[in-house]
């Protein structure tokens, strides 16, 4: 009778620590999944920038930017932690549907942040940022975040 306890005690700890694993992963793979949503929406921007020169656009593709370090993080630390804010505010809201929706609405979400937050004037950009560019700036960041 004891080494059965003893039996489903392990199997209990054994089934808690799968549990824990498998929170882990998933966790990971969130994460994964802000660093490609976080790249994508910076292409965007930064691509909306060459195209149409604004200082808002500048000062958010700037504190984006993972391409001035060597740690391939952002320039400002404290953009890529409000982009993930912005997107676990997304995923209060609505459904998870496939992650480049997802992604998609993170970075609106950001830059209506940016707008509503600080001030800055991107109802246009806001408008032009188009799910077709996300689509491409999405494929593109998968490559870099793999």
């Amino acid at each position: 009778m004891v080494e059965m306890v003893k039996q489903q005690r392990r199997f209990r700890q054994q089934v808690r620590l799968a549990d824990l694993n498998h929170l882990k992963k998933l966790e990971e793979n969130l994460m994964i999944s802000y660093d490609r949503a976080f790249l994508a929406t910076y292409y965007v921007l930064n691509e909306m920038f060459q195209k149409t020169p604004s200082d808002s656009l500048a000062a958010i593709a700037g504190d984006m930017d993972p391409f001035i370090f060597a740690d391939g993080k952002s320039a400002d630390p404290a953009s890529y932690e409000d982009f993930v804010d912005c997107c676990k505010e997304v995923e209060k809201q609505e459904n998870y549907g496939e992650d480049i929706h997802l992604a998609y609405r993170c970075g609106l979400a950001y830059m209506q942040f940016f707008h509503d937050s600080w001030g800055y004037p991107l109802e246009d950009e806001i408008k032009r940022f188009s799910f077709e560019d996300f689509k491409k700036a999405y494929e593109k960041a998968a490559q870099t975040t793999q």
